[in-house]
């Protein structure tokens, strides 16, 4: 093996995979990065054993080879490196790194002793824009849980139905749904992407320079593919919740606010709110909105803000940080805030996009 390539390639090649190396007290060898030269560049891949990323970088291969060593070694002396190029060797059982102004060596181990890259058996493919795609992902992936006390709330429903792709995620407190529409019509499928897999994979994507990629699905893995780069994943298995049955079909009262001025209003409310759950009142009388929050250790805070509403009075409590979380990822000017009930969940939605909904639980009153 050997090969010179960019730093900067080299550098970017490895934190693509960061993504995938396992941290300290796992088996050792998931520490350990991959690097295969071919005659089309140099191969990067590292795997945790539930997620795996591979990448290819530029680079002018004298010599075919492959070969594993530490990452962490390997990428501090690149990330480090300020040398514009840097070349790669094997002699022995050692990887040689040679630059301008340093010369090192790295103890490497057996390469057939890290574990291979799952492979799809007869996976089904589907093409989607990378636009749509990632504009409706970023909205969702505020709602999953982070603990994987209950695996499926821990991931991304994926829906494919008819010319739809539905994509939802939950912690029970909150959930958001992003409909895509799409230009053929697909055969139904649900399934359940884990989290780590989607968010690695979306900023990987963000740097793509291609309209369009692809997600393979066999029985239990997933694999983002795009460029040059991979992201293979378990899938999560169990039956997502019939999240749609909970979504309320009409309302009782309805808010139409500007989203800044709500987004403001919740923020200096949130100071005063109960650290625990950030608690805040939202009551409509007399045609008026008003918001209350108060605690014990610090004081009370009362808003009153402009909205078009329809409907009833109601009282209703919500943690302001899912309010907030759920209008920082809409983007028109005006929202809608839907609400049925103290006990009922609160809709938030773009007064002109359906696409996008974004549930709230409300708080029981104390």
């Amino acid at each position: 093996m050997k090969l010179t390539a960019l730093t900067s390639n080299l550098k970017e090649g490895l934190e693509i995979v960061s993504h995938g190396v396992a941290s300290a007290g796992t088996l050792p060898i998931l520490s350990y990065v991959f690097l295969e030269a071919k005659k089309s560049g140099l191969e990067i891949i590292s795997t945790n054993l539930e997620l795996g990323i591979q990448t290819k970088i530029r680079a002018k291969v004298d010599k075919v080879g492959k070969v594993v060593v530490p990452f962490r070694i390997l990428y501090d002396f690149v990330s480090n490196n300020p040398d514009e190029k840097i070349e790669l060797f094997l002699e022995g059982n050692e990887l040689k790194i040679h630059t301008n102004h340093f010369k090192a060596s790295i103890l490497i181990i057996d390469s057939e002793e890290f574990p291979l890259l799952p492979r799809l058996t007869n996976p089904k493919e589907i093409r989607l824009k990378k636009e749509d795609f990632l504009k409706g992902i970023q909205k969702i992936l505020i709602a999953p849980a982070i603990d994987e006390t209950r695996p499926v709330l821990a991931g991304v429903l994926f829906w494919l139905k008819q010319k739809q792709l539905i994509l939802v995620g939950t912690d029970s407190f909150r959930l958001a749904e992003q409909k895509i529409a799409q230009e053929k019509s697909f055969s139904e499928m649900k399934t359940i992407l884990p989290l780590r897999a989607v968010q690695i994979a979306t900023r990987i994507l963000a740097k793509s320079l291609n309209d369009e990629f692809s997600i393979y699905f066999s029985e239990n893995q997933l694999k983002f593919e795009f460029d040059d780069h991979l992201v293979i994943g378990r899938l999560i298995e169990g039956e997502y919740p019939d999240y749609e049955q909970i979504i309320p079909k009409d309302f009782s009262t309805r808010l139409i606010l500007d989203r800044q001025e709500l987004e403001k209003t919740l923020k200096i409310l949130s100071s005063f709110s109960q650290e625990n759950n950030k608690e805040i009142k939202l009551e409509v009388k007399n045609k008026n909105l008003i918001f209350r929050a108060n605690s014990p250790q610090i004081g009370s805070n009362e808003a009153t803000i402009d909205s078009q509403i329809e409907g009833g009075s109601i009282k209703v409590n919500f943690n302001a940080s899912y309010l907030l979380d759920g209008l920082g990822v809409i983007e028109e000017e005006e929202v809608i805030f839907d609400l049925t009930g103290e006990i009922s969940p609160g809709i938030l939605r773009g007064k002109n996009n359906q696409d996008f909904t974004y549930l709230v639980m409300p708080l029981k009153e104390e």
